[in-house]
């Protein structure tokens, strides 16, 4: 019988968040038949909502503090006035509320995804290009897991921008400049993952048992990249940079960052 290479399946595992092969003792930890089992599964979602539940914790405690309308002593020294000290509150308050909100909803279709999307849609991918084929069944499970999650963000952020930002009056984006902006983040997201996904899955074929040690040299390579490409290359397309005018602000924060 032919069996799948230590690297692919560890790849296959890494991109899908899915464990490809796992012994009969694990499977028989499935609450039912076809779902995802074993420790390679269960403890690292068992991790992630450990994680959420403590960082939703560290959020409530900052809406108490959204929700007091007393400024404190340090707010009063900086000469901040109260009106302006309570439309903060608020703003922040709403904008706190929402994100817990988001995060609860993104959390459960995140786990409902990874126990029923993600395997389903992997299978598609392999049927569809052919199981020989794993840059083309890799680039399109990550085009369809993508868009399974999108339309949500996207209903997200439209709120975000379109109601939160707009009552309080710090919403500055366009629909057509949102339109545009996700456009383009599509576009950059197709274009690196098209370059970057087969050139992973080569490494990763050629360096065998040690495909580790090759992938976390890649990964380093490419974050130091990023940092020059991102500022340079990226964020133009998305916003408009010219130097400041007040010349006596820019003193200000070049002396401000000087000091740090």
């Amino acid at each position: 019988a032919q069996t799948t290479p230590p690297g692919r399946v560890a790849l296959m595992g890494l991109l899908s968040g899915w464990p490809g092969s796992l012994p009969a003792a694990q499977k028989s930890m499935a609450l039912l038949p076809g779902w995802p089992s074993g420790p390679f599964f269960w403890a690292p979602m068992a991790f992630s909502c450990g994680m959420h539940i403590f960082t939703q914790y560290l959020e409530l405690r900052q809406l108490w503090k959204n929700r007091e309308r007393t400024r404190p002593e340090e707010v009063k020294a900086l000469g901040v006035e109260e009106n302006s000290f309570l439309e903060s509150q608020a703003y922040q308050r709403e904008k706190r509320s929402f994100s817990m909100i988001c995060s609860w909803i993104n959390f459960a279709f995140e786990d409902l995804c990874v126990v029923f999307a993600t395997p389903a849609l992997w299978k598609f991918s392999m049927n569809a290009c052919g199981a020989g084929n794993e840059c083309k069944s890799t680039l399109l499970f990550m085009f369809l897991q993508n868009w399974i999650e999108k339309p949500l963000g996207i209903v997200e952020s439209i709120y975000q921008n379109f109601v939160i930002e707009e009552r309080h009056g710090f919403n500055k984006m366009t629909y057509s400049l949102f339109v545009t902006d996700l456009v383009k983040s599509e576009l950059l997201t197709y274009v690196f993952a098209g370059a970057l996904v087969p050139g992973l899955i080569r490494l990763v074929r050629w360096g065998g048992k040690r495909f580790h040690l090759y992938v976390w040299a890649m990964a380093q390579t490419l974050m130091f990249s990023f940092m020059w490409i991102y500022p340079n290359f990226i964020q133009p397309l998305f916003n408009k940079f010219e130097p400041l005018k007040d010349e006596k602000l820019r003193g200000k924060i070049e002396d401000l960052a000087a000091k740090e």
